[in-house]
């Protein structure tokens, strides 16, 4: 099916070496192809010690498929093991490596199908990694609603194993650990039980903690992966105390770029955005795409955290900076197979949003317009930033009746909270429409919301929003992105 060779490209005058995997002409034809492309998407959702990355991907101009991952100069984990003379109790430490990649990639609902051992490579530094997600398959390629009540039975298998668990005194090992990032991933692929997932993540970093040491890289991820979470669950200054410990560990433990510190520090920035922090946001956010770039990293995460940063770069006036990191942003979801995403969609609303600041509607209006019929995620799915900007533009144009039934419909889904500052742009978008059009009762009571959860945990900073609140505040100071 494909042909795998080394390669090299220079980046910033470093050499960066990788296995370069073309298809052949014969696979070319029946679903040769499509095989390649769903490895290449199956890839893109992969970050882990354990599994070769993928670094790049894209199509020749004779429109062939290529892959380039990670480089392991090494040996079948077999003849490994065997040449080396290992004892039982170094093969499992061995083999327990490439269960944890295994175990992670079923997390991530993806099943290898090709387990064996001239798939498991041992590099030179002992690291055994995964390799060849070919005929590997996603578990949510089955319908919506078989792929809910899937992840519903593994959420009731894994209580029952937790159960199991301590009931044989298993607890603070690695299967316990295990056990817990699966029933957390299950409950974030159900969207629910934020509180209870914050839980599961409290539980987490203390095994991680003690099988690991708290000066250690996976104890630096383990915190910076549950950043989210906290915010989520509505724990703000637990999620910042915990996303400033996770970089400071980083830190101490990596002198180079790596993965881990880039995460940390992506979802630090994540939180000084959320606080409205956004000069402090920019900084970190620059250093850990300066990071990710150092190493070649284009997943998902790394692509979430450029958009980001394009975000706020808006929101400070810098378009050509925002726009620039959207256009690679673009070239990463392009690269990932996220051609039609909710990804891409976030992509244009910022683009439209940058264009309506600039007085041009009628552009902002057609970027939106081509992604919905170009880009749209399949299946089709709400996108709330993309409605906002949609808002923006009726406002703009004076189109009073069409912003106010929008606004309206998006508040109603946006309440206000801790949480998130998404809730904020409508309704500061709402507190200016009714200001212009004379409505003082509503814009009342818009002030009265925005102000009660100005003074709740992680809202402290509405600065960028306080011209708009004003007793005689003109529309345009309500035309922001707090």
């Amino acid at each position: 099916m494909a042909v795998v060779y080394r390669a090299a490209r220079d980046i910033g005058g470093t050499t960066q070496v990788a296995a370069l995997k073309l298809m052949t002409i014969g696979a070319l034809v029946g679903l040769g192809r499509e095989r390649f492309l769903r490895e290449q998407s199956i890839l893109t959702r992969l970050d882990h010690p354990n599994i070769a990355a993928l670094l790049d991907a894209g199509v020749l101009a004779d429109g062939t498929p290529w892959l380039a991952m990670v480089l392991v100069e090494g040996e079948r984990i077999d003849s490994w093991c065997r040449d080396r003379r290992l004892d039982s109790g170094e093969i499992v430490e061995v083999f327990l490596s490439v269960c944890s990649a295994v175990a992670y990639a079923h997390r991530s609902l993806i099943v290898h199908r090709d387990l064996k051992p001239s798939n498991i490579l041992v590099g030179q530094d002992g690291r055994a990694r995964l390799l060849d997600f070919g005929i590997a398959r996603l578990i949510d390629d089955d319908s919506a609603a078989d792929a809910t009540a899937t992840v519903s039975i593994a959420e009731t298998m894994l209580r029952r194993l937790l159960e199991e668990i301590d009931k044989q005194q298993l607890t603070d090992s690695q299967l316990h650990l295990d056990a817990l990032n699966a029933l957390g991933t299950a409950l974030a692929l159900q969207q629910r039980a934020y509180p209870e997932q914050a839980g599961l993540h409290e539980k987490r970093l203390s095994i991680t903690r003690k099988l690991d040491g708290a000066d250690s890289g996976q104890y630096a991820y383990a915190l910076a992966d549950s950043v989210p979470t906290f915010r989520k669950a509505g724990q703000i200054a637990r999620a910042e105390a915990v996303a400033r410990e996770a970089v400071s560990i980083a830190d101490k433990v990596y002198k180079k770029p790596h993965m881990y510190a880039a995460v940390a520090n992506c979802n630090l920035a994540a939180m000084h955005q959320h606080q409205g922090r956004l000069a402090d946001a920019a900084t970190i956010y620059d250093r850990s795409i300066a990071m990710d770039e150092a190493i070649g990293r284009t997943d998902l995460h790394a692509e979430s955290c450029r958009r980001d940063r394009a975000y706020v770069r808006a929101a400070r006036g810098d378009f050509p900076g925002s726009r620039a990191d959207l256009k690679i942003d673009q070239e990463m979801l392009e690269r990932g197979g996220k051609n039609r995403s909710v990804q891409w969609a976030l992509n244009c609303a910022i683009q439209a949003s940058m264009l309506v600041r600039e007085q041009h509607n009628a552009e902002a209006s057609e970027t939106l317009d081509r992604c919905e019929r170009e880009h749209w995620p399949e299946p089709a799915v709400p996108v709330d930033p993309f409605e906002i900007a949609r808002a923006e533009i009726d406002v703009s144009n004076a189109a009073w009746d069409k912003a106010r039934t929008r606004l309206d419909a998006l508040r109603e889904r946006l309440p206000p909270t801790a949480a998130t500052r998404l809730w904020l742009r409508p309704c500061v978008l709402s507190v200016g429409v009714a200001g212009a059009t004379g409505d003082e009762v509503n814009r009342d009571q818009l002030l009265a919301t925005i102000r009660s959860i100005e003074a709740a945990p992680g809202m402290a900073k509405l600065e960028i929003a306080s011209a708009c609140l004003e007793r005689n505040a003109d529309i345009d100071a309500c035309r922001v992105m707090p």
